[in-house]
């Protein structure tokens, strides 16, 4: 793999991060949307990963490539406030993905766009309110769309 990372600091109240990569097997790394390889054998087709495991008659293995990355933006601390905004893609290479009709379709691109806000009670307490929106294309198959709304409370030590 091969990436970049970025952190820079317009004031003392914004602030820009994020990383570009691109490689192939990257599924350790939770790169290729959680596929890396594509194992092909004679006695059950073709496979993602840890799919194959107990298939018969290997044939081949490709590593399946990958490129993406993510940004978020920061404001603040404004006083006991902090608020990012971030987006993030992981576009594996459609070719290699097999086409599946089965209820596992391999997955061709994932999105996500975030919103978060950040709450300092005292030194070691922060409570956190978040959106995530994930939008996932799948080869062959209907697109799939999440939102999700979490809260996080959080002790540093």
């Amino acid at each position: 793999s091969l990436g970049a990372d970025v952190n820079l600091a317009f004031t003392k109240t914004i602030q820009l991060k994020g990383e570009i990569w691109q490689g192939k097997n990257l599924d350790d790394y939770v790169g290729g949307i959680g596929q890396g390889v594509v194992v092909t054998t004679t006695g059950s087709g073709t496979y993602i990963n840890a799919m194959a495991a107990g298939a018969t008659g290997f044939v081949d293995a490709k590593a399946l490539k990958s490129k993406g990355g993510w940004a978020e933006l920061t404001f603040g601390p404004f006083q006991k406030w902090r608020y990012n905004l971030g987006v993030s893609l992981d576009n594996p290479d459609d070719d290699l993905l097999i086409n599946s009709t089965t209820a596992r379709p391999m997955r061709t691109s994932n999105r996500s766009r975030w919103l978060n806000a950040l709450y300092d009670l005292n030194e070691a307490v922060q409570i956190g309110a978040e959106y995530l929106r994930l939008e996932t294309e799948y080869k062959n198959q209907r697109r799939g769309d999440d939102n999700r709304f979490q809260l996080s409370f959080i002790y540093k030590f």
